[in-house]
C-alpha cells in the first residue's frame, strides 16, 4: 500500500518544522485581527466583551474568548500569540489528517489528509491572529462528532447532545459556521436509517436545538445592548 510508517512520520516532521519555522514576536496586521485581539485582552483582563468603550455586537465571541484564556495564561504578547496559532494549525492539520483517515483508509489519508497538513494555506492563515484556523479545527472536531452520532445505534441521544455542542460551537467561531447545523442535521436522519423514524427525527431535534442555542443565546445577550455606532451587528 501507499501508507508506510516511514512515510507517516516523514509528513509528520515536515508539518511540524513548517509551523515552528512560522513562529515569531512579529504581528501581521490586519483590521480583525486587531479587533480580535482587543475583545481577548478585555476579556483577560476583566473588563467584559468591550471595543472602543461599549459592548461589541459584531463578531461573535468564541476567537476572543481563546485569546483571553491564552493572554490570561501567559500574558498579551505577539509572541505567545503566534505561538498558540502554529499550535492551532499543527492540531487542524492533525485533526484533518485523521478525518480522512476515517472516511477513507489510510492510504487516501496519506496523500490528502498529508497534503492538508503541509499545504501553504493553512501554513500562511497561521501566520495571522484570526479566526480562520480555529474555526477549521473547531469544525473538523465538530464533523468528527457528528459521524460517531450518525454511525452508532446505542447511546444516540448521548451523540446527539455531544455532537450537537459541538456543532454549536462553530456559530460562535465565525457566523457562517451557522450553515453546518441544517446540513449536519441531515445527515444525521439519513445515516440513521437503521432507527425507527420517530427516533430518527427526535434525534435530529435534539442535535437542531442543542446545536442552536449557543447562537441564540448570543443574539439574545446582543439584543440586550443598543446598536453600536461604532460596529454593526449581524441580524441587527
Amino acid at each position: 500500500g501507499i501508507y508506510t510508517k516511514r512515510r507517516f512520520l516523514l509528513i509528520v516532521a515536515v508539518s511540524v518544522l513548517s509551523f515552528c519555522a512560522v513562529v515569531n514576536s512579529s504581528w501581521n496586521a490586519t483590521p480583525d485581527s486587531a479587533l480580535y485581539l482587543a475583545l481577548g485582552e478585555s476579556l483577560a483582563a476583566g473588563t467584559g466583551y468591550v471595543f472602543n468603550g461599549e459592548p461589541h455586537t459584531l463578531v461573535p465571541p468564541g476567537f476572543p474568548a481563546l485569546l483571553a484564556i491564552v493572554a490570561w495564561l501567559f500574558g498579551p504578547h505577539f509572541l505567545v500569540y503566534r505561538l498558540f496559532m502554529a499550535c492551532v494549525g499543527l492540531i487542524t492539520a492533525w485533526v484533518g489528517y485523521m478525518f480522512v483517515r476515517r472516511l477513507c483508509g489510510r492510504d487516501t489519508a496519506l496523500i490528502v489528509g498529508g497534503l492538508f497538513a503541509v499545504n501553504h494555506t493553512l501554513l500562511y492563515n497561521c501566520t495571522f491572529v484570526l479566526s480562520d484556523v480555529p474555526f477549521a479545527l473547531f469544525t473538523l472536531i465538530a464533523l468528527h462528532a457528528v459521524l460517531s452520532a450518525g454511525r452508532t445505534e446505542r447511546f444516540f441521544f448521548a451523540w446527539a447532545v455531544l455532537s450537537g455542542l459541538a456543532v454549536g460551537l462553530l456559530p460562535l467561531m465565525r457566523i457562517n459556521g451557522l450553515g453546518v447545523p441544517p446540513a449536519a442535521a441531515f445527515f444525521l436522519f439519513c445515516s440513521s436509517h437503521r432507527l425507527f423514524w420517530q427516533k430518527r427525527l427526535l434525534l435530529v431535534g435534539v442535535f437542531l436545538a442543542i446545536a442552536l442555542l449557543p447562537f441564540a443565546a448570543w443574539q439574545w445577550w446582543k439584543a440586550t445592548f443598543p446598536v453600536s455606532h461604532v460596529e454593526g451587528g449581524y441580524f441587527r
